[in-house]
């Protein structure tokens, strides 16, 4: 569960990342419900541009989600300073 910084509620996210690999997709399919050891991660990247597939509003985002074999404890997960929701790329300011 995550904390909105602009409204205070809770609500569920997850986060999702690809790992490049080199086993066969039949290997693949075998490790569906597994999990790895590590967290998914926000990294800082150049601003980029995305549109919302619901909305077709266009978002500037300057993050990625990447895989890290690190973990995070169980309150850095809960309470990260995570930045809730993206602005519209028309608006000055990017994530």
């Amino acid at each position: 569960m995550v904390k909105s910084r602009s409204t205070g509620r809770y609500y569920a996210t997850r986060k999702e990342s690809t790992v490049s690999c080199t086993m066969t997709k039949d290997q693949c399919k075998e490790l569906i419900g597994q999990e790895l050891p590590g967290s998914i991660k926000r990294v800082e990247c150049e601003a980029y541009e995305v549109t919302d597939e619901k909305t077709g509003e266009i978002l500037t985002l300057n993050h990625r989600w990447q895989y890290s074999e690190e973990t995070e404890s169980l309150e850095e997960t809960l309470f990260a300073d995570e930045v809730i929701g993206a602005k519209p790329a028309s608006q000055e300011s990017v994530l």
